[in-house]
């Protein structure tokens, strides 16, 4: 099979063009790994705010199965970090169950 120049050519656009489409779909990909990755460690920045020790320390004074009545004789400022806290960890817990951001746990 003889191709001419206008053959030729057409073929050689195609094959621009689909490599073009195909490092397109590449290059969105990485970018929504690297998105990925960038809310996984925002994540874990935003879980490990300057009060975080302290919450986990408060979280340890509070005996286990204790009644919502220990939670409530808390001051109101350890309301307010605890609360605090909690809608951290449950936004983190939405993003995890969108797939937002991935958890690994051990591999």
């Amino acid at each position: 099979m003889h191709l001419d120049l206008s053959s030729m050519l057409n073929l050689i656009s195609t094959i621009a063009i689909v490599a073009a489409l195909i490092f397109a779909a590449l290059q969105v990909r990485q970018g929504n790994l690297k998105r990925r990755d960038q809310a996984a460690i925002t994540m874990i920045q935003t879980s490990l705010s300057e009060n975080s020790a302290r919450v986990l320390e408060l979280f340890g004074e509070i005996p286990e199965n204790a009644p919502a009545t220990v939670i409530d004789q808390l001051g109101s400022e350890t309301k307010r970090i605890l609360f605090e806290f909690a809608i951290r960890l449950e936004v983190m817990g939405y993003m995890v169950f969108r797939r937002m951001v991935e958890l690994e746990i051990g591999r």
